[in-house]
């Protein structure tokens, strides 16, 4: 710039004019480039979030029948972030453009400055020619800091979020995400959304409903075709009844509920649902009549309880979310949170203990009035009074619908009116427990053992007792 101002003042003005004018630009773009940027980083998070909390809860969004819901969701996240690189790619092309004008406003004033002062014989023509040449440097040096300056601000807004993390501050341990819109509810017209909840009863629906019937079904995972994990199984779980399905690990009693939920479908054989054919039911059919709780029930973060006790439900009234809580034995403990329903949960629900996130699960299972329950295992991870609140809000919500549920404890099994016990794919023995206790055969011999085996240990102890009657029936 010195050279420049020795060889001609006046044409320096307008090269310091032009240089203003772009660092002006270039100032105001940045600002721009870094909120813009900051905007698509936390839109881009949003968005990989729900994909991530969709496939970690896959199996709870497809027994909702949510997958058009949180297809919808994802959607418009990424809408929301083609919106903000549309918004991007605009002013980058502007200032582009801004650039490129000032460039060849400048080169077109000098040019037209430096001949009027060549032919006032102010400016030597050499003196021009250098001027120029040196005038082309610097506007290319000059054109290279406004991008420069933008990529560093973008740079900045793509790492405010890690900046804040570094940075040590005062956390609410019971909520340290920031909140994300919730999973809404499949619309009317979405084939997969179930309808509005029924309202809740206790009997005065009229007959009982939600018989589920296993009719000679073999089933293998489509990983491990050559291990079958049931074999020519039948099962008849009669309607409006508690039955029990007591089994150690690798007994095949949650590929039953996997079957009966259609997340697969059997090999050969059929599973009727009140005596309709699930592999033909509609989606939104099956899901209305089914509601289905985990041993360890995940719950959607960063979203009010109320959200997820309604999950998957268009139109859920409050009404029916707070009987469905009622029900569920869980209305009292969340009125006593300082938000109530409106309290948003932590990641991985670290806000709630395990019996209070077991019985937001049960309610979200109650909300919809399923025909039938299904209770995989629900309450053995809870401590025993937690485990005692569960089973009584188990026992409450039974209502005219049938419970089918799942077990390794013989003091959960015998409180159902039927209990099924299962080894390796196939039924060992069914009954009530006084006629299981009178055969003396694998429940019997579980009954003496007592509580407190684990899944492993329920199968050695099934395992054992059916050799024992092997060698007695060989006799």
């Amino acid at each position: 710039m010195a050279v420049v101002l020795r060889l001609s003042g006046r044409l320096a003005l307008l090269v310091v004019a032009g240089v203003l004018l772009r660092s002006l630009f270039a100032h105001f773009y940045s600002m721009a480039a870094r909120r813009l940027s900051q905007a698509q980083q936390d839109r881009l998070a949003a968005s990989s979030g729900v994909a991530e909390q969709c496939f970690s809860l896959i199996k709870l969004v497809r027994s909702h029948g949510s997958q058009r819901s949180e297809r919808r969701r994802y959607g418009q996240q990424l809408d929301g972030l083609l919106r903000l690189q549309t918004e991007y790619g605009a002013i980058y092309g502007c200032s582009r453009v801004f650039n490129g004008a000032v460039n060849a406003a400048l080169n077109v004033a000098v040019l037209a400055g430096g001949a009027a002062l060549v032919a006032a014989g102010v400016l030597p023509r050499e003196a021009l020619t250098s001027f120029v040449l040196y005038v082309a440097f610097i506007s290319d040096a000059s054109s290279d800091v406004p991008d420069q300056w933008s990529r560093i601000q973008e740079a900045l807004g793509a790492a405010t979020e890690v900046f804040d993390y570094l940075e040590p501050r005062a956390l609410d341990l019971s909520n340290t995400t920031a909140p994300q819109p919730a999973p809404q509810p499949a619309d009317a017209d979405a084939a997969a959304s179930p309808p509005p909840p029924l309202p809740l009863s206790s009997g005065s629906s009229g007959s009982p409903r939600g018989s589920l019937e296993f009719v000679d079904v073999d089933f293998a995972y489509p990983s491990r075709q050559s291990r079958p994990v049931l074999r020519s199984l039948s099962l008849r779980v009669p309607a409006g009844r508690r039955t029990a399905i007591l089994g150690g690990s690798g007994s095949g009693k949650s590929t039953l509920f996997a079957l009966a939920l259609r997340f697969y479908v059997p090999s050969s054989g059929r599973v009727l649902l009140d005596g309709a054919d699930v592999a033909r039911m509609g989606e939104a059919d099956l899901r209305r009549r089914t509601a289905w709780v985990q041993q360890e029930p995940p719950l959607f973060p960063n979203i009010t309880i109320r959200d997820n006790i309604a999950y998957g439900l268009a139109d859920c009234s409050m009404d029916a979310v707070e009987e469905a809580a009622r029900e569920a034995n869980a209305f009292d403990f969340i009125a006593a949170l300082p938000s109530g329903f409106e309290t948003r949960i932590g990641a991985a629900g670290a806000s709630l203990s395990g019996g209070q996130k077991q019985r937001i699960a049960l309610a979200r299972a109650l909300v919809r009035d399923p025909a039938l329950l299904l209770l995989d295992e629900a309450t053995s991870a809870l401590d025993p009074q937690a485990e005692a609140i569960a089973e009584a809000a188990i026992a409450r919500s039974a209502g005219d619908r049938t419970v089918l549920f799942t077990t390794h404890k013989v003091s959960q099994a015998r409180q159902a009116d039927h209990i099924v016990v299962v080894s390796h794919g196939a039924i060992v023995e069914e009954g009530t427990h006084d006629a299981l206790l009178r055969r003396n055969g694998a429940y019997a011999e579980l009954v003496r053992v007592g509580d407190g085996l684990s899944d492993a240990e329920t199968s050695e102890v099934v395992d054992s007792a059916l050799g024992v009657a092997d060698a007695a029936a060989a006799v």
